[in-house]
Protein backbone atom coordinates (compact mmCIF):
# COMPACT_ATOMS: atom_id res chain seq x y z
CA UNK A 1 0.00 0.00 0.00
CA UNK A 2 2.89 2.69 0.70
CA UNK A 3 4.80 1.15 -2.59
CA UNK A 4 1.21 1.89 -4.01
CA UNK A 5 1.30 5.82 -2.46
CA UNK A 6 4.54 6.68 -3.02
CA UNK A 7 4.66 5.54 -6.42
CA UNK A 8 1.15 7.64 -7.26
CA UNK A 9 2.64 10.58 -5.79
CA UNK A 10 6.08 10.13 -7.91
CA UNK A 11 3.88 10.06 -11.39
CA UNK A 12 1.72 12.81 -9.92
CA UNK A 13 4.80 15.18 -8.53
CA UNK A 14 6.30 14.49 -12.52
CA UNK A 15 2.90 15.35 -14.28
CA UNK A 16 2.99 18.72 -12.34
CA UNK A 17 6.27 19.49 -13.36
CA UNK A 18 6.19 18.65 -16.73
CA UNK A 19 3.16 20.46 -17.07
CA UNK A 20 3.79 23.76 -14.76
CA UNK A 21 7.22 24.27 -16.04
CA UNK A 22 7.77 27.35 -18.29
CA UNK A 23 9.76 26.80 -21.59
CA UNK A 24 12.62 28.11 -22.01
CA UNK A 25 12.95 30.97 -25.03
CA UNK A 26 14.49 28.86 -27.23
CA UNK A 27 12.25 26.13 -27.15
CA UNK A 28 9.49 28.46 -28.09
CA UNK A 29 7.90 28.01 -31.76
CA UNK A 30 7.70 31.04 -33.98
CA UNK A 31 3.49 31.80 -34.68
CA UNK A 32 3.06 32.58 -37.89
CA UNK A 33 2.88 36.18 -38.91
CA UNK A 34 1.29 37.13 -42.61
CA UNK A 35 3.28 38.68 -44.90
CA UNK A 36 1.23 41.21 -46.30
CA UNK A 37 2.33 43.24 -42.94
CA UNK A 38 5.22 43.88 -44.20
CA UNK A 39 5.42 43.88 -47.61
CA UNK A 40 5.36 47.47 -48.10
CA UNK A 41 8.17 48.16 -46.24
CA UNK A 42 11.08 49.56 -46.95
CA UNK A 43 14.54 47.60 -46.96
CA UNK A 44 15.65 50.92 -44.04
CA UNK A 45 11.69 50.30 -42.29
CA UNK A 46 12.18 46.69 -42.58
CA UNK A 47 15.49 46.85 -40.59
CA UNK A 48 14.25 49.53 -37.75
CA UNK A 49 11.15 46.95 -37.19
CA UNK A 50 13.77 43.77 -37.18
CA UNK A 51 15.69 45.90 -34.50
CA UNK A 52 13.21 46.78 -32.56
CA UNK A 53 11.48 42.84 -32.68
CA UNK A 54 14.95 41.27 -32.08
CA UNK A 55 15.70 43.73 -28.82
CA UNK A 56 12.13 42.89 -27.56
CA UNK A 57 12.92 39.34 -28.35
CA UNK A 58 16.04 39.62 -26.20
CA UNK A 59 14.66 41.11 -22.94
CA UNK A 60 11.67 39.13 -22.41
CA UNK A 61 13.44 35.56 -23.30
CA UNK A 62 15.79 36.24 -20.55
CA UNK A 63 12.94 36.56 -18.27
CA UNK A 64 11.50 34.00 -19.79
CA UNK A 65 14.64 31.81 -19.08
CA UNK A 66 14.44 32.81 -15.57
CA UNK A 67 11.21 31.68 -14.95
CA UNK A 68 12.18 28.60 -16.46
CA UNK A 69 15.42 28.17 -14.07
CA UNK A 70 13.05 29.36 -11.24
CA UNK A 71 9.66 27.06 -11.81
CA UNK A 72 12.95 23.79 -12.23
CA UNK A 73 14.16 24.93 -8.83
CA UNK A 74 10.52 25.04 -7.43
CA UNK A 75 9.77 21.51 -9.07
CA UNK A 76 12.91 20.00 -7.67
CA UNK A 77 12.44 21.56 -4.18
CA UNK A 78 9.13 20.47 -4.16
CA UNK A 79 9.32 17.12 -5.28
CA UNK A 80 11.51 16.18 -2.97
CA UNK A 81 10.98 18.36 0.09
CA UNK A 82 7.65 19.86 0.40
CA UNK A 83 5.32 18.53 -1.92
CA UNK A 84 3.06 21.82 -1.59
CA UNK A 85 5.32 23.97 -2.84
CA UNK A 86 5.05 23.07 -6.40
CA UNK A 87 1.69 25.01 -6.38
CA UNK A 88 3.48 28.43 -6.93
CA UNK A 89 5.57 27.44 -10.27
CA UNK A 90 2.69 29.97 -11.66
CA UNK A 91 4.37 32.25 -9.74
CA UNK A 92 5.97 34.48 -12.29
CA UNK A 93 4.44 35.56 -16.00
CA UNK A 94 5.11 33.46 -18.20
CA UNK A 95 5.89 35.23 -21.92
CA UNK A 96 5.32 32.67 -23.89
CA UNK A 97 2.95 34.07 -26.44
CA UNK A 98 4.88 36.93 -26.92
CA UNK A 99 7.66 35.61 -27.58
CA UNK A 100 6.51 33.11 -30.08
CA UNK A 101 4.36 35.85 -31.70
CA UNK A 102 7.80 38.03 -31.64
CA UNK A 103 9.66 35.38 -33.44
CA UNK A 104 7.46 34.69 -35.99
CA UNK A 105 7.30 38.71 -36.60
CA UNK A 106 11.36 38.17 -37.02
CA UNK A 107 10.99 35.59 -39.11
CA UNK A 108 8.15 37.13 -41.55
CA UNK A 109 10.74 40.67 -41.30
CA UNK A 110 13.59 38.44 -42.56
CA UNK A 111 11.87 36.56 -45.58
CA UNK A 112 10.41 39.87 -46.63
CA UNK A 113 13.32 41.95 -46.82
CA UNK A 114 15.45 38.89 -48.17
CA UNK A 115 12.57 38.56 -50.91
CA UNK A 116 13.22 42.20 -51.47
CA UNK A 117 17.09 41.84 -51.62
CA UNK A 118 18.08 44.12 -48.62
CA UNK A 119 21.46 43.87 -48.22
CA UNK A 120 21.46 43.74 -44.90
CA UNK A 121 19.31 40.94 -44.85
CA UNK A 122 21.57 38.65 -46.94
CA UNK A 123 22.92 36.12 -44.62
CA UNK A 124 20.60 37.11 -41.62
CA UNK A 125 20.28 34.13 -39.19
CA UNK A 126 16.88 32.53 -38.08
CA UNK A 127 16.21 34.01 -34.24
CA UNK A 128 16.94 31.42 -31.72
Amino acid sequence: MIKTLGKLALIVVLGISVSGCAQRASSIEPEYVSPITYEKYSCGKLHGEMNRVAARVKKISDNQDGLAVKDAMVTTVGALVFLPALVFLAAGDDHKPEIARLKGEYKTIREVAQKKQCRWARDLPPLK
